[in-house]
């Protein structure tokens, strides 16, 4: 009768038993020097199976948990029977009870046992069968599995008995090889490891030499990209914003050997760049999928998928004061991003942004310079006229004591004019270095807009009896928290171009309402207009329309831009529309509290 489930401990007692100690002594020093794990379990399974003289066998390797088979290698089939048979069990039924009990089991027919379930289709047909635990140390590292014991019905208790002590060794040989894969595989890594940091250390001095502090065209992002796709990841993609439109891209350059790559990486990127605005440009924190398969489904994994890419990696190229854009980098193939590849771009990435950052303050302090040359220049120009004319007109009154009243009068006009005037411009030029330098300060108090209109237009009529000026003030009060010498310079300025640059007595018409939050103003005249190839630099500074200077030789082209500059600081805006000979309107919005007396108000409280 078959035995089913036999667990002798005792080796049979028999003549052969010098010979199975001999066969087994002889299969383990075999396996000794294999240290290459796969190699290893491949032998194995071939020994197991010539030791008892089985038709088949094979070593299933225990998963972490004990509960189940990770592998499953065999002996004995072809490789046409291995390919038909497809999936490898799992370590379930009867397998599973192996790895469960820890003990051998040995059957005449694997048939007869209720536990023998879950045989593939194409599987071969199987009748004899011995399985048997495979331990190390109390710890379960697989089962040996042996199927037809070829020239008898079944295998015997020593083919049993041979099989565990050849296990005992074979456990011995895994842990072995094991123990050697993970320490070689570990001392790989190291190597890499050091490989990399050396590579990446000398790739960062190099890169350096890519980011000279010089205009933005000289650097040359394809080089940039090429760089640094070869030490991270396959293909690398840099993407510039404007920057009056921190989402709109200025310059991209994307680089890898193979065309169709840059065309797939752009055209994922772009799916990405909904997520890519919404989390790394507006929060700044990067997307990092280092590997795309074991990923959970998302928008992102789907996308690296259906573009061939493994993983990614997309930071904002940013610095305290600015975002510059925004550095990618994908993985293909077998290359997977680790943190250390998320720790290395960013720093590629805030060095990308630094030298686009001193290249901003390079092309700043050149055009700062152009600035101070046109300033004292201009300054130089401007001021010797009103100085000469003071200076002649006293004369004149040196000269000449006993003048008659009119032509004293006369003078004495003159030299007010021009004391005025000189004392505009000089405000002016010091306002404007003031601006340049950020020294423009502001004070704010709480004040009735309306009131301070008419307060500048009863100023202006008493030096020019000839304006005609009306005010349709749509609210009683204008009451807001403003700069009250600041916002009187800017409504001066618009009234007195007004009066300046129209015929006298014209009517200038003042208008005052509210919309929303903020107050408006517009100054209306009838006057030269501005030409229209002049509009787009009309606030510039020292800026001045041709048939300005030709009604006006006296002017600095300043009134306007500071204005314009003073409205933004204010949180508020200046614009136009004009149309030569026929008049201009300028408008004026302020918000009911100027953004900055806000935040001042909130820190004194």
């Amino acid at each position: 009768m078959a035995q089913s489930g036999s667990t002798s401990s005792q080796p049979p007692r028999s003549p052969g038993r010098a010979k199975i100690l001999e066969a087994v002594r002889e299969a383990a020093l075999a396996i000794t020097s294999e240290l290459s794990l796969d190699d290893l379990l491949h032998r194995l399974a071939g020994l197991g199976r010539d030791l008892v003289h089985a038709k088949y066998a094979a070593i299933g390797v225990a998963s972490p948990d004990g509960r189940g088979l990770e592998r499953f290698i065999v002996s004995g089939l072809s490789d046409q029977e291995v390919a038909a048979i497809g999936d490898w069990p799992r370590g379930y039924g009867l397998l599973g009870a192996i790895l469960a009990e820890q003990k051998p089991i040995r059957l005449d027919n694997i048939a007869s046992d209720p536990r023998s379930v879950g045989f593939p289709t194409n599987h071969p047909p199987m009748t004899s069968f011995l399985g048997v635990p495979i331990i190390a140390r109390g710890r379960v590292l697989g089962s040996f599995y042996l199927a037809d014991k070829l020239g008898a019905r079944s295998f015997a208790p020593e083919d049993e008995h041979l099989i565990v002590l050849f296990a005992a060794h074979a456990a011995l040989s895994i842990e072995n090889a094991r123990l050697f894969t993970q320490t070689d595989t570990e001392l790989r890594d190291k190597v890499a490891q050091l490989r990399r940091a050396e590579e990446r250390s000398r790739f960062l001095a190099e890169f350096a030499a890519l980011l000279p502090g010089r205009p933005t065209t000289e650097i040359s992002l394809h080089r940039v990209a090429a760089k640094i796709a070869d030490v991270l990841g396959d293909v690398c993609s840099i993407r510039l914003f404007t920057k009056t439109e921190p989402h709109q891209i200025r310059l991209s350059n994307t680089f890898h050997r193979n065309q169709a790559r840059i065309v797939a990486a752009d055209a994922v990127l772009d799916r990405l760049w909904p997520a890519v605005i919404t989390q790394v440009v507006e929060t700044g924190q990067p997307i990092f999928v280092p590997d795309a398969s074991l990923t959970l489904p998302s928008p992102e994994a789907s996308a690296l998928r259906e573009g061939h890419c493994t993983g990614v990696v997309i930071l904002p190229m940013a610095t305290q004061s600015a975002l510059y854009g925004v550095l990618a980098a994908f993985s293909s193939g077998a290359y997977r991003f680790s943190g250390e590849d998320l720790a290395f771009a960013t720093i590629l990435a805030e060095r990308l942004a630094t030298a686009l950052e001193n290249v901003e303050l390079h092309e700043k302090l050149g055009a700062a310079m152009k600035a101070r040359e046109e300033f004292v220049s201009i300054a130089a120009h401007e001021l010797k006229t009103p100085v000469a004319v003071l200076r002649g007109s006293a004369d004149i009154l040196n000269a000449s004591p006993e003048l008659d009243p009119e032509r004293r009068q006369r003078v004495v006009d003159t030299i007010t004019r021009n004391a005025e005037h000189l004392a505009t411009l000089t405000n002016q030029l010091l306002d404007e270095f003031r601006l340049q330098s950020g020294r423009l300060d502001f004070s704010y108090t709480e004040l009735d807009l309306v009131a301070l209109v008419r307060e500048v237009i009863d100023r202006i009529r008493n030096h020019s009896r000839t304006v005609t000026i009306e005010v349709r003030a749509e609210c009683e009060r204008a009451s807001g928290l403003w700069d009250r010498g600041r916002l009187d310079q800017v409504i001066t300025n618009l009234v007195d171009n007004a009066v300046k640059y129209s015929e006298p007595g014209a009517p200038i018409m003042i208008r005052i309402w509210q919309e929303a939050s903020e107050y408006r103003l517009s100054v209306a005249d009838h006057g030269i207009g501005i030409p229209e190839d002049s509009q787009p630099h009309i606030r510039e500074a020292f800026f001045r329309a041709p048939n300005a200077r030709a009604a006006n030789p006296n002017g600095t082209g300043l009134g306007l831009h500071l204005s314009s500059e003073i409205l933004e600081r204010l949180g508020g805006h200046l614009w136009f529309e004009s149309r030569e000979k026929q008049g201009t309107i300028f408008y004026v919005a302020v918000p009911v509290r100027a953004p900055e007396a806000q935040s001042q108000q909130a820190t004194r409280t």
